[in-house]
């Protein structure tokens, strides 16, 4: 997205005290901001919101079901609403999996 676009958006944004941030946030994301931040969430999550094990996690992930953001071998986490979706409406992530 074009950079003076982005930050045109964000100048009408923050000309309104009313939009929150929640709802700044939503409007950059619509318009292709690429720096709004996704809350991650741990293994321990994933499992109290879909209701499986760590065994199925790993299964889920091979088969493309959910998709980890690595951190490191054993830090593993998950984006929230790609979790909450597929909980909710049975829909799988649609993001590939990032590795930082």
């Amino acid at each position: 997205m074009n950079e003076n676009f982005i930050r045109s958006i964000q100048a009408i944004i923050s000309a309104y005290p009313e939009i929150n941030p929640k709802q700044k946030n939503a409007i950059l994301a619509a318009c292709g901001e690429q720096s709004v931040r996704q809350e991650l969430i741990n293994r321990k999550a994933v499992r109290e919101f879909l209701g499986i094990s760590d065994p199925t996690i790993r299964q889920w992930i091979a088969r493309g079901l959910i998709k980890p953001v690595v951190f490191s071998k054993r830090k593993i986490r998950f984006v929230k609403n790609d979790i909450l979706a597929l909980a909710h409406y049975g829909v799988p992530s649609e993001n590939r999996g990032v590795t930082l």
